[in-house]
């Protein structure tokens, strides 16, 4: 669904807006977009799922001064950490593949714009970086598939 709207927001984005940068503005801005989206919600996860692991640990310690024989720490803090984590690998796969979608899409449009617009060095410069962008996202994707927690995740 959601890569469905990222398709459909590109291609009535690309109809409304009409400029000779509309291939470049459009879809730069859109990947722009979601990688600073993906990149905010990981921090973000990143630092609840660090802050819960901490508190895990913490509860550890505390339970070894009273027991030094009980090395676990609060169950609830373990299930809310692994039910975290399941969130964030969960999601991860979508932002990624968005994330290849819109690089995808925003190759094309720096090649269409290319080929139909008189702003050559621009279309040209735009479309060997995302040449390049695209062969490192389906590099990341192939390694995902490949190794099913992902390659940096």
């Amino acid at each position: 669904m959601i890569y469905l709207l990222i398709l459909t927001l590109n291609l009535v984005l690309l109809l409304i807006y009409r400029n000779e940068k509309r291939y470049w503005a459009v879809t730069v801005l859109l990947w722009t977009l979601l990688l600073s989206f993906f990149l905010t919600w990981r921090t973000y996860n990143d630092k609840k799922i660090s802050q819960l692991d901490v508190s895990y640990w913490e509860s550890a310690d505390k339970n070894k001064q009273k027991n030094p024989k009980n090395w676990s720490g609060d169950e609830n803090i373990l299930k809310k950490l692994k039910k975290q984590k399941d969130y964030v690998n969960k999601y991860n796969s979508i932002f990624l593949n968005s994330i290849l979608l819109q690089t995808i899409l925003t190759f094309i449009a720096q090649i269409i714009g290319y080929k139909n617009t008189s702003s050559k060095t621009t279309y040209k410069w735009t479309s060997i970086a995302f040449g390049i962008l695209l062969i490192v996202t389906v590099s990341l994707a192939i390694l995902m598939a490949i190794v099913p927690t992902g390659p940096f995740f």
